[in-house]
């Protein structure tokens, strides 16, 4: 009995472990790197990111100053910026990080001109600092029209 019941168990074991083998070997591997396959466009201009924490899209209208927020997360600090004046006068557009009150540029967009801006092209080669900010248009009297398009990624590499 003693002897059945050992061999009982020795077969157990080697069931399990082929088992267990089998399904290790079947398993697909993976390299840890999110990909996404969004992608945007306008005029030529096109977005796409590899390891990206967002993108976004908005106008900014309706005012001879328009303000619009932002975030940037941990970890995704690299900031793509690019922006189209549709208004017959030059826009002023100023970028600040509202928790600190640091502003990054204030540059002047002419009419029917663009703007692109990378924080690391910039003077900002470490990346952006977490968390809020502001987008100011001014027109200087004259109603804004703005498209912007942004985009926050882990690496330089990713904001082509």
């Amino acid at each position: 009995m003693k002897k059945k019941s050992t061999l009982l168990a020795g077969l157990s074991v080697l069931s399990l472990t082929v088992a267990v083998t089998a399904a290790a070997a079947e398993a697909p591997a993976t390299n840890g790197v999110a990909t996404s396959a969004y992608s945007t466009s306008s005029e030529g201009i096109e977005i796409t990111p590899m390891k990206v924490d967002k993108v976004w899209h908005d106008t900014a209208t309706g005012g001879a100053t328009v303000v619009r927020t932002f975030n940037i997360n941990p970890n995704y600090g690299h900031l793509k910026l690019f922006m189209k004046n549709y208004s017959s006068k030059p826009v002023t557009v100023n970028l600040e990080h509202i928790n600190t009150g640091l502003q990054y540029f204030s540059r002047t967009i002419p009419a029917g001109g663009t703007l692109t801006w990378k924080n690391f092209e910039q003077g900002y080669p470490q990346g952006m600092r977490i968390g809020d900010y502001t987008l100011t248009y001014s027109g200087g009297g004259t109603n804004v029209n703005v498209e912007y398009w942004g985009k926050a990624a882990a690496l330089r590499t990713d904001l082509p």
